[in-house]
């Protein structure tokens, strides 16, 4: 997939792989692939063998370019999170054991996001949810049912947490709910 902003602004959303955004005198606002979808392109990507070529061209990873402009990652909140690594899990596409060795190897591994960026004359920025903004949704989840009442106490607990520690935390709570 190839993204190109060119003389303006866009928004998008960064595919978990092969993802290209050329940002050149704009501004573009891309949103980073949750936790789940980048476990089931890491789970996907193991059982299916790449091509050599694959390999040397990178095309697993993403890239994205920034050229006299500016590039903003934004990461998804701790609910939307949450909630996508419980359905992946509720659904029996991935086993617990598989789901935490996965995680695990996601966190760790250096595989977090499976992007390159290059920027010159320009900035690119990832901005992480602000708490405020973590706990409003975390109340709206919890307002809809999203989350249970348990859940958003363990939750609450997670906020402001380094992005390391706050991913196994958060496996550790979809893989025994609290």
């Amino acid at each position: 997939m190839f993204h190109l902003t060119l003389f303006g602004g866009t928004e998008g959303e960064i595919a978990p792989s092969g993802f290209t955004a050329l940002t050149l005198f704009g501004g573009s606002e891309l949103r980073r692939p949750t936790l789940a979808s980048q476990l089931l392109h890491l789970k996907n990507r193991r059982e299916h063998k790449r091509r050599s070529w694959q390999r040397l061209l990178g095309s697993d990873q993403n890239l994205i370019l920034t050229l006299f402009g500016g590039t903003v990652i934004v990461v998804p909140t701790m609910v939307e999170e949450y909630t996508a690594l419980a359905a992946v899990l509720r659904s029996g596409t991935v086993s617990r054991d598989e789901f935490t060795a996965l995680l695990q190897q996601l966190t760790t591994g250096g595989q977090r996001g499976l992007s390159r960026t290059m920027t010159l004359f320009g900035v690119c920025v990832v901005r992480h949810p602000s708490p405020a903004k973590e706990r409003k949704a975390l109340e709206v989840a919890a307002k809809t049912g999203a989350v249970t009442a348990k859940a958003r106490e363990s939750l609450e607990t997670i906020i402001g947490a380094p992005p390391e520690s706050r991913a196994g935390s958060l496996g550790k709570l979809v893989v025994s709910p609290a």
